[in-house]
């Protein structure tokens, strides 16, 4: 997708919550009784994430099927990630739902 600028300082808080989480779970707390439950919310949200970004990579697809390639077979698509980008919120927000299950 597009790129992404983040400061400094964020990219360290993200750096320092990757290395807490992975204290935590070199620790043992993934073995904790209500770890998967504490994480359900989350895994769910992931797994919808990945299917309106496969859907969206299906719609590309089936938009440029039979489309030229400018620079070759193998090269390409003429999206440009920023529309990309664009459509993925147009799917997200026209209510399309997916049934993730536990």
């Amino acid at each position: 997708m597009s790129e992404i600028k983040i400061t400094k300082a964020r990219l360290l808080e993200l750096e320092r919550a990757a290395a807490k989480l992975n204290a935590l779970e070199a620790g043992g707390v993934d073995n904790w009784e209500w770890y998967d439950e504490a994480l359900k919310d989350y895994r769910q949200t992931i797994e919808l994430e990945e299917k309106y970004e496969d859907l969206l990579n299906d719609i590309a697809e089936c938009l440029c099927e039979g489309i030229d390639q400018p620079a070759g077979s193998g090269c390409g698509f003429g999206f440009s990630s920023k529309v990309l980008d664009n459509a993925l919120v147009i799917i997200k927000q026209s209510g399309l739902k997916f049934e993730v299950k536990p």
